[in-house]
This record gives C-alpha cells, sequence and structure tokens, in this order.
C-alpha cells in the first residue's frame, strides 16, 4: 500500500496525527512511496512517544485503535496519535 508523504508545521502536529516524520523541513516529494522502498533518512525515533506529544485538553471523544489491538476510546484525536492509535471513528467506542 502506498504511504502518503506530506508537510507537517511542526513534529508536534505530525506525532498527534500518528505521522512517522521522516526529516525536519518542508517535503520536496509529492508522489506516495512504497514501505518496502521508503526515503533513506528516516528520523531516528518514529515511534510517538506520550512524554513529548502535547494536545490541548478538549474532550472530543473518538474510538481508535493500536494495531491490531482492541478499539480504545480517546478524548481527542491529537490524544489517539500521541499513543500511535489510529481513529476509527469520531465519538466514544461502542461497548
Amino acid at each position: 500500500t502506498p504511504l502518503e508523504i506530506r508537510t507537517f508545521i511542526n513534529r508536534c502536529s505530525a506525532t498527534c496525527e500518528g505521522a512517522f516524520v521522516l526529516f525536519d523541513g518542508e517535503c520536496g516529494i509529492t508522489e506516495a512511496f512504497s514501505p518496502s522502498s521508503p526515503p533513506s533518512s528516516p528520523s531516528p525515533n518514529p515511534t510517538p512517544s506520550t512524554s513529548s506529544c502535547i494536545c490541548i485538553t478538549v474532550y472530543a471523544p473518538v474510538c481508535a485503535r493500536v494495531g491490531e489491538g482492541p478499539p480504545s476510546t480517546y478524548s481527542n484525536s491529537c490524544r489517539a496519535g500521541c499513543e500511535g492509535a489510529t481513529v476509527l471513528y469520531e465519538g466514544e467506542c461502542a461497548q
């Protein structure tokens, strides 16, 4: 599956959206790449870290999950991204 390469305003924004930071600076590549042939200079720390992730404290729940794990409710999409979770839908997870 091709991956999207896009520029974020800062590392925090990228991390909060669960993105893998490839390098600092603006993206010059406009096409997608395959996971089997990623760019040659990925970030040394691709996993989001909750200690370096700052989110606003607004309760706008989302249902998200990490990998193939069970869905969990996060307080907002930023918090989900900080935990490395992929948002499935807005709102609390169904019981």
